[in-house]
C-alpha cells in the first residue's frame, strides 16, 4: 500500500520537474505559446498531485475523528480507493470493531456493577491513594476504617442472604473491598453465582 501510494507521488513528481524544465527549455528560446501550454499542464499536475494527497490524508482524518468521537458507524469501502488502500481500510475497519466491542464490553460491566449495587444497600467509598497518606486525613481515615468495617460485614452477610448457594464467603469474598470488579465478578462466578 504504501509503496503504491510513494510510486504515485514520486511519478506525479518527475512529471512536473520534467514540465518545470520544458517549460524552462520553451521560455529561453521565446516560445511563449507553448510556454502557456506547459504552464497549464505544471498548474495541473500539481492541482492533482495536491488532490491526491488530500485524499488520502481525508481518509486518515476521518478515522481518528470516528476514534475520538466514538463513531463507530464509520466504515471503509476497501473499493474505493483501489488495491493500494484495501489492506489500509481493512486494518481501519478492524480497530474501529474492537473499539466498539470494548466499549460494549465496558458498558455491560458498568451496567452489571450498577444493578448489583442498587440491590444492596451499601455505601462506597472512595480514597484517593494520595490522600491515605496526608497527615491531615489520619483521623478520617480511622473514622472510615471503623465504617468500612461495618459496612464490610453488612455487606458479607447480605451476599450470604442475596445468595442462597453459599454457606460461607470464601476469603476472597470477604475481603471484597481489596478486589476490583472484574476480580469480584470472577470469584462470584466460581461459586456458580449471577
Amino acid at each position: 500500500m504504501i509503496k503504491r501510494f510513494t510510486l504515485q507521488v514520486t511519478i506525479r513528481i518527475i512529471a512536473i520537474l520534467a514540465s518545470c524544465i520544458l517549460f524552462s527549455y520553451l521560455l529561453l528560446n521565446n516560445l511563449w505559446f507553448s510556454s502557456l501550454g506547459i504552464s497549464f499542464t505544471i498548474f495541473l499536475q500539481v492541482f492533482f498531485l495536491i488532490r491526491y494527497v488530500n485524499n488520502t490524508n481525508y481518509s486518515l482524518v476521518k478515522f481518528l475523528d470516528a476514534l475520538k468521537n466514538e463513531d463507530y458507524s464509520v466504515y471503509f469501502s476497501p473499493s474505493n480507493k483501489g488495491d493500494s488502500f484495501a489492506k489500509l481500510f481493512d486494518d481501519f475497519n478492524q480497530i474501529i470493531k474492537t473499539f466498539k466491542r470494548n466499549k460494549i464490553e465496558k458498558e455491560a460491566q458498568y451496567k452489571y456493577f450498577k444493578h448489583i449495587l442498587e440491590h444492596v444497600n451499601l455505601g462506597i467509598i472512595s480514597i484517593k491513594k494520595d490522600d491515605l497518606f496526608s497527615k491531615e486525613s489520619n483521623e478520617e481515615i480511622l473514622f472510615l476504617n471503623k465504617e468500612l468495617q461495618e459496612l464490610s460485614s453488612k455487606f458479607q452477610r447480605t451476599l450470604l442472604r442475596k445468595f442462597n448457594v453459599l454457606e460461607k464467603l470464601p476469603k476472597k469474598l470477604e475481603n471484597w473491598f481489596n478486589l476490583s470488579f472484574a476480580e469480584f465478578i470472577k470469584e462470584l462466578n466460581k461459586k456458580k453465582i449471577k
